[in-house]
């Protein structure tokens, strides 16, 4: 006998697989040993009270692995046809085998037939056995008619005790794989154990397929799995708990939840660091987006990082400036980190706000051939505009361009005295089921060039008129005190009528299509006589202060007022203020050349080459350039009075 190493099946010396698993026997097993129980392939015979076992010849092993075939019977034996089994007589060929009594001893067979199912069958086929031949009386399987014992009193007859390796985990090959023998796998078919109170599960080996017809009055049903019968008991046992305990259990488990979410709400949340207050408005590069923030619980921190930007923040406050990108139209959750001074992470805060917006001037346009100034939005797709009242056009969904020329916009501000004029717009930002967003939004233009050459900011004259002079652009306009003056080449001069004794003001305009409006304004005083302002002046004078003592250090003297006599040269005037460097002739040491620069916002007279007297504030000094190219520095003075010296002796004498 050859025994499988695998299932340890028992196999007859002839075959060449094993019958139970259908794995390949080794050529010969010399002193094998037969071990000390078989294993029951089917259950015990139950009939009526009595159950018996007969002896039945073992198997032929087949010599190739089982294959399904309609031929064989379950036992292996050639299949019967209906015909023979449906005769009420056995044929004089096939007589029925005698069984001997001595062939029931005590120890197992080796396979069993169920009896009690056959017998029925048996008794519908007309007295017929399965395999056709004339069934064995109880008489003559108990040897002499010995009475077998029942069930009820004794333990079966046959109690396997080899347990089958389990291998649910093992991929099951379909019905055809496992009667074609590949795969590997064979269906699994449950060993069983007879009893008086019926067929219950013992365990499970592997069988070699075969294939069989039911008998007749067999019943198909799935056999109840132990998995089911497990999960009857846990119910059975989970049932016999109290309800009381279930109740007590529910209710700590409900109690435990509602604490934690409590303490989350009341407790932990309280204390993380949150955004109370924020402001979210455009940068004025137009590039970037500044976040003013309000914060709570966050008196340790010191620095707020969002992505690699970090940002101070001083008593629970701070200003985050972030680049358009990373910020984007639409809902924005940006998540910033918290370090104290000492670079610790104190948490996280984060950042919640919708942005609807986007808007950028469009000042290039003012180089076109018909310069406009222009408005760019950007918003989300659903939204209308509405720039001063009039609708906007768009360009395409969320995008609006608006446009005026310079001429349109002349009354919605007032020229500028600086370099840049700056204009308003009122915007209505309309969105379906949502709030009408409305504000403001400025543009500065850049103003048109504009310098006054003359009069100074300041000036005192005598005179009943002063001249205007100055530069705009080429293609400027330029009007004086409401009046249009000519310009050529980008240079304008006019006569300023003056005929009182007061202050006057003179307002220049210049006007561009491509620049905005710039304005300038002068004033100037017309006196009747400037010998008592003079007088006036002069009181606060140091006539100590000579020009060698007030060049050895300048700025010791700033602020003091001097009285100097000398010949003016390198003179020129520039946007109202008239530089010139003046020779010293008084207190000079012989030989020396003193020099010393002035500046003089006011009407004069004198020119190149002329003697004046210089009445002003010493400012410092100014370093100047020889025409051989050497440098040297001279004290500075500020003119309150620049007087020729012939008019310096005719008021003098008008004082005698």
């Amino acid at each position: 006998m050859k025994v499988c190493s695998e299932c340890k099946a028992i196999n007859s010396d002839e075959a060449r697989f094993c019958c139970e698993c259908g794995k390949p026997l080794p050529e010969s097993q010399a002193g094998g040993k037969l071990p000390q129980k078989t294993i029951l392939a089917t259950p015990a015979i139950k009939i009526d009270e009595r159950a018996v076992a007969s002896p039945v010849q073992s198997t032929p092993q087949p010599s190739s692995p089982p294959q399904a075939s309609a031929k064989k019977t379950i036992i292996g034996m050639p299949s019967v046809e209906a015909s023979a089994i449906s005769a009420k007589k056995p044929p004089a060929s096939e007589p029925a085998p005698a069984v001997a009594a001595k062939a029931v001893k005590a120890k197992a067979p080796d396979e069993m037939i169920d009896i009690g199912k056959a017998k029925k069958a048996a008794q519908e086929a007309a007295g017929k056995t399965i395999l056709g031949v004339s069934p064995i009386s109880v008489d003559q399987i108990s040897g002499g008619g010995t009475p077998a014992k029942s069930y009820k009193e004794e333990k079966p007859v046959f109690e396997p005790t080899i347990e089958a390796p389990v291998i649910a985990q093992q991929k099951t090959p379909s019905y055809a794989e496992g009667m074609a023998g590949i795969g590997g796998i064979q269906p699994q078919r449950q060993r069983s154990e007879a009893s008086a109170e019926g067929m219950y599960v013992k365990g499970q080996i592997q069988m070699a397929p075969s294939a069989r017809a039911s008998l007749p009055g067999e019943s198909t049903a799935p056999r109840p799995s132990r998995i089911g019968a497990t999960t009857m008991l846990m119910v059975r046992k989970a049932a016999a708990i109290p309800r009381w305990l279930i109740i007590a259990i529910v209710l700590v488990v409900a109690a435990g939840t509602g604490l934690g979410f409590l303490i989350k709400k009341f407790v932990i949340e309280p204390r993380k660091p949150k955004v109370v207050k924020m402001l979210v408005k455009q940068n004025p590069n137009f590039q970037s987006v500044d976040i003013e923030i309000e914060t709570i619980n966050t008196k340790n921190v010191d620095t707020i990082m969002v992505g690699e930007q970090k940002f101070k923040i001083e008593n629970q406050k701070s200003l985050l400036t972030l680049p358009i990108g990373p910020v984007h139209l639409g809902e924005n959750i940006i998540e910033a980190k918290l370090f104290d001074k000492e670079g610790k992470e104190k948490g996280t805060l984060t950042l919640d706000f919708l942005l609807t917006k986007f808007w950028q001037p469009q000042t290039q346009t003012l180089e076109e051939a018909n310069p406009v100034v222009g408005i760019y939005f950007q918003t989300m797709p659903d939204a209308s505009l509405f720039i001063d009242g009039e609708p906007s056009p768009g360009e395409g969904p969320g995008k609006f361009l608006y446009r005026k020329k310079i001429s349109e916009l002349l009354s919605k501000s007032p020229p500028s005295e600086g370099n840049t004029w700056v204009v308003s717009f009122d915007y209505l930002l309309k969105r379906k089921g949502a709030k009408d967003d409305t504000g403001k939004v400025e543009i500065e233009i850049p103003t048109v060039r504009l310098e006054i050459e003359k009069p100074a900011n300041g000036a005192i004259v005598t005179k009943d008129s002063v001249e205007c002079t100055g530069k705009t652009e080429l293609d400027a306009q330029v009007k004086i005190n409401g009046t249009m003056v000519d310009v050529q080449n980008g240079r304008f001069a006019t006569k300023i009528p003056l005929p009182e004794y007061r202050i006057y003001e003179i307002v220049v305009e210049a006007i561009s299509a491509k620049r905005g409006p710039r304005i300038a304004k002068v004033k100037i005083e017309r006196v009747k006589d400037m010998t008592e302002l003079i007088k006036d002046y002069e009181k606060g004078v140091d006539k100590e202060l000579g020009w060698e003592k007030l060049n050895q250090n300048p700025k010791q003297y700033t602020g003091k007022r001097v009285s100097m006599n000398g010949k003016i040269f390198n003179i020129q005037t520039e946007k109202g203020v008239t530089a010139f460097q003046m020779l010293v002739a008084d207190g000079c040491p012989e030989g020396a050349r003193c020099s010393v620069v002035v500046t003089y916002k006011g009407e004069m007279e004198a020119g190149e080459q002329s003697f004046v007297t210089v009445l002003g504030e010493v400012t410092g000094s100014e370093t100047l350039e020889t025409k051989a190219g050497s440098k040297f520095t001279a004290p500075k003075i500020e003119a309150k009075f620049v007087l020729a010296q012939e008019e310096q002796k005719k008021k003098k004498k008008k004082g005698r």
